[in-house]
């Protein structure tokens, strides 16, 4: 089951081809975490949770299996942590020594591509998020000196050639728990995210450029180095017939179906050397 799909150079009118096999998905069944404690809502250490990220809460577990060792997450980091097996199969599939994580968050993704033994630059436009983020590594016993915490806006720095790495991982703000509920419950990746006002397709573009196979060699083309490229986290819902039409010519990416607890939590979107030519059937249970 191999999720692949290009453009071919040749096709002036960009019609979709196919690579080895029919699209499909990669079925990631990642492992139900049960949750041993009560899901009444309580406060959580130093951050208030709210009402309105209850469930979220109850999920606690699952997005830090050491959750109740001190970790912080506000309300934002509840919703939009990457699950901890899911963080960890990232790190597996892109198997890479330098990784940028250009929206850390709390730092889900992040402490799970260091534990992977990646060094990771960690970006993110909240100063908090930066701090939570470092004190979580610490709790998983990162070492010092494996994570560089950034406070400042990706799209700034990475336009100015600030960052560079075999991987730039992204999770962008999709629009909080009601993204389900915008532009008629269907995510269109041609068009810019509310928080940062950038698109799917154009995030993917500015990140490419700061892909390296070694520090200072930039690689416009990351289809032409192995293990060097672009993943992207995407909601659920987002619209795969709209992502087919943003491949670039003589490109091919690799998309996969991600589910958790039995249930869909999203794709995720490898370009350049991150796509496998014989990609099997995951299996995590």
């Amino acid at each position: 089951m191999i999720a692949r799909f290009g453009k071919s150079v040749c096709d002036t009118r960009k019609t979709l081809v196919m690579a080895i096999l029919p699209l499909s998905f990669i079925l990631i069944l990642l492992e139900a975490m049960e949750d041993p404690s009560s899901c009444i809502l309580r406060e959580s250490r130093v951050l208030g949770v709210s009402h309105s990220i209850k469930k979220y809460y109850s999920r606690r577990y699952e997005i830090f299996h050491r959750y109740d060792e001190g970790i912080l997450l506000d309300d934002v980091g509840f919703y939009s942590t990457t699950p901890q097996k899911l963080a960890e199969h990232h790190a597996r599939r892109c198997n890479s020594s330098l990784v940028v994580d250009a929206f850390c968050g709390c730092g889900g993704n992040t402490i799970a591509f260091a534990r992977a033994g990646a060094t990771v630059t960690a970006v993110d436009i909240d100063k908090s998020k930066i701090e939570m983020m470092m004190h979580n590594s610490r709790i998983y016993g990162i070492p010092s000196g494996r994570i560089r915490g950034i406070h400042g806006d990706f799209l700034h720095l990475a336009k100015f050639g600030q960052l560079r790495g075999n991987v730039i991982f992204m999770s962008p703000p999709w629009g909080g728990p009601k993204y389900l509920q915008s532009n008629n419950g269907v995510f269109d990746p041609t068009k810019s995210l509310k928080d940062i006002q950038v698109s799917i397709e154009r995030l993917i573009s500015i990140a490419s450029t700061c892909t390296v196979k070694t520090l200072g060699e930039t690689h416009k083309n990351p289809n032409d180095v192995q293990g060097c490229g672009v993943a992207v986290f995407l909601p659920k819902n987002t619209d795969v017939s709209r992502l087919r039409k943003i491949v670039p010519e003589n490109q091919t990416w690799e998309l996969e179906k991600n589910v958790c607890s039995g249930k869909l939590v999203g794709f995720t979107l490898y370009t350049g050397g991150l796509v496998r030519d014989d990609a099997p059937l995951c299996t995590y249970q």
